[in-house]
């Protein structure tokens, strides 16, 4: 943002420094794919790649998660990062295809590092670190923080860049109630969600 402004015009933009940020990015997007699938005991012989990491959002709705950038213009950028997985078929995500044509071949497909893919990528990410920690990705040392919840069911903080919308899908029965004095105390507090190698 010091050297390209967020707006529709130049969403087409990129440079050496827009290819790092999108390898950056869906690396670190990829790194908590693999540990969510890990941490619940996901295995197949190959190396994952993203087919398995499509299995996380029947379980955490990433398809329903919005995201709003409010600094882009003219007006705030709204997405869903995940649209896409929005069925049982799986689907190309279009940032993540673009980072894969950066990396695999930059000389010919360097355009597709551009500062809307990485905007895309960045919400993804952002995504899939609320799905597992929710609002303490904000601030992870605070267990109280102040939020901003504005008319459009967006929620934010003053520290971030985007505000995001949770999925309203979660059934009474999908909410768990926790009891934070013992909760800490559990070496495993948490149940394994059970991926299906098929």
């Amino acid at each position: 943002m010091e050297y390209i402004e967020l707006h529709d015009k130049n969403k087409d933009t990129f440079s050496h420094r827009t290819y790092e940020l999108l390898l950056r990015i869906c690396t670190e997007f990829e790194n908590n794919c693999s540990g969510i699938l890990k941490d619940n005991g996901y295995s197949i012989e190959a190396k994952w790649n993203i087919k398995d990491y499509f299995k996380i959002s029947s379980a955490s709705k990433l398809h329903e998660y919005e995201v709003s950038i409010n600094t882009w213009f003219p007006k705030p950028k709204e997405f869903r990062p995940f649209k896409d997985w929005g069925s049982n078929s799986f689907a190309p995500l279009n940032w993540y295809q673009a980072y894969n044509n950066v990396k695999h071949n930059r000389s010919d497909m360097f355009h597709f590092a551009s500062i809307e893919n990485i905007i895309s990528a960045l919400g993804g990410l952002f995504v899939i670190l609320n799905s597992q920690f929710s609002t303490y990705v904000f601030n992870q040392y605070q267990m109280n923080i102040g939020f901003l919840r504005e008319d459009d069911g967006y929620m934010s903080t003053g520290e971030s860049l985007f505000s995001i919308k949770y999925p309203t899908s979660w059934s009474k029965t999908d909410n768990v109630t926790i009891d934070e004095k013992h909760f800490y105390k559990e070496v495993k507090p948490f149940q394994k969600y059970i991926f299906k190698n098929s």
